[in-house]
């Protein structure tokens, strides 16, 4: 089932997320790009985060990372609300100082920017994760996102 929506052609069912008891199947969209999206624990989301590189901890700068989001159906939310959002290493059994963060909007409703960030340890990459709740156009979903390396 095909949908059109902010001038993309989204495909219902991408991810697995087709309805059960479809007997239709879905059509690859090959203009969609979902690469680097990663889908919430309860697939009501995607998110693509995008750092900016390199990743560097201590007191060696603030970090940043835009956020941009899509529903579970891949198409373009109209509301998205940052809930929580928790950079950890859970290895070590401490995070990040989050009184720092801020969360900035954009000029599109489905793009959000967190700033303030300050790792105060390296890691590999996957070494640090970020749990994010977050609401999309009214549904609450978690996730975790590894993150690549975090330099000195």
């Amino acid at each position: 089932m095909l949908r059109v929506l902010a001038g993309f052609t989204i495909v219902l069912g991408l991810f697995s997320c087709a309805k059960k008891g479809s007997d239709t199947q879905p059509v690859p969209d090959e203009s969609l790009d979902t690469s680097g999206f990663w889908l919430g624990a309860g697939e009501s989301f995607l998110v693509k985060p995008t750092w900016k590189l390199p990743l560097i901890c201590c007191d060696d700068g603030e970090q940043e990372v835009t956020l941009e989001f899509l529903k579970g159906d891949s198409s373009v939310p109209q509301t998205v609300v940052i809930n929580e959002f928790h950079p950890r290493m859970p290895k070590m059994g401490h995070g990040t100082d989050e009184s720092t963060q801020s969360f900035e909007a954009t000029d599109q409703p489905n793009v959000l920017k967190v700033t303030g960030i300050y790792f105060n340890m390296e890691g590999e990459p996957g070494g640090w994760v970020v749990t994010m709740i977050v609401t999309v156009d009214g549904v609450t979903d978690s996730i975790e996102l590894p993150l690549p390396r975090v330099g000195s």
